[in-house]
């Protein structure tokens, strides 16, 4: 989808505005988010910490703030943390690991990044990943003239190949 503006970037933002119960949404790229109403909004007031809502998530309080622990990247406490909302570098995710896994879990619902596939697509990533690994492997022992091996690797990548074929045009009703 482009944006709605300028028409030449692909529209990364997505807004949803209701005024006087009227749903309006818009599709930006972040330079025209920037520099349309909403840019104001959106990157330079937008805190979580200003956020009700959020300020409830993490329950201020609730973890207690060490002073002497500080960020090795930027020297940043996990009590700057708390009064912000907001962390340093890329280094304190590391140093405050512990404190901030439960916090992470309670907004996102999990504290591990499970990525943006949808769950049907994970069986055909692998799928995909373990072929590429067993024609590596199978370059490998061509190169190294091991061709009882060769045969083994290409005889198992026809036949995953094959299953993979089959499952596909099973789920597409041929």
């Amino acid at each position: 989808m482009k944006c709605e503006k300028c028409r030449k970037h692909d529209a990364t933002v997505h807004v949803t505005t209701i005024h006087n119960g009227n749903k309006q949404e818009h599709h930006l790229c972040e330079t025209c988010a920037g520099k349309n109403e909403y840019g104001s909004m959106m990157w330079q007031q937008f805190n979580l910490w200003d956020n009700e809502f959020f300020k409830s998530l993490m329950a201020p309080g609730a973890y207690p703030a060490d002073e002497g622990v500080r960020c090795d990247g930027c020297g940043m406490s996990y009590r700057d943390f708390t009064r912000s909302g907001k962390l340093g570098c890329p280094s304190c995710y590391r140093q405050f690991s512990a404190k901030l896994a439960p916090i992470i879990k309670r907004w996102q619902g999990a504290a591990r990044h499970v990525g943006k596939a949808p769950a049907q697509a994970e069986e055909a990533f692998r799928t995909s990943r373990e072929l590429y690994r067993l024609r590596q492997e199978l370059m490998q022992a061509v190169a190294a003239e091991e061709y009882e091996r060769a045969a083994r690797l290409r005889d198992e990548i026809k036949q995953r190949e094959e299953q993979t074929k089959a499952k596909e045009a099973g789920e597409n009703g041929h």
